[in-house]
């Protein structure tokens, strides 16, 4: 995901939420930068929280990837995933460096990955 792709997302996003009187986080939004820019991740699908958050989820066969940035460099997460025809679930909250590493871990990491053509590349 290119970063001009998450700003004209991430401004769309605010500027629906101050239409209904919703502040957006600064620190959520950099949060969620901090984690997809640069990374060429397919684009999440991006939403807010009625308190203005950020959460993204990545979706695929067979698995999920759910993250709610909190906003102080820590988030929620929810993950879903096949493990031998059976379907794993794994919630937690976690600061931003280790579900990366968490990810990677289950192998969903790559999946979230975009390929040079689905990049933009």
């Amino acid at each position: 995901m290119g970063r001009q792709d998450l700003v004209d997302r991430i401004t769309e996003l605010g500027q629906d939420a101050k239409e209904e009187e919703v502040e957006p986080s600064g620190r959520s939004a950099a949060d969620l930068a901090s984690l997809v820019v640069g990374q060429r991740l397919v684009r999440p699908m991006l939403s807010m929280t009625d308190g203005g958050t950020y959460r993204a989820m990545w979706k695929g066969e067979g698995w999920q990837a759910a993250i709610h940035f909190l906003g102080d460099a820590r988030v929620n997460f929810v993950v879903a995933h096949s493990v031998g025809g059976k379907l794993d679930r794994n919630y937690g909250s976690s600061a931003i460096g280790p579900i990366k590493r968490y990810l990677k871990a289950l192998k969903l990491w790559e999946k979230m990955r975009a390929s040079r053509e689905e990049a933009g590349a």
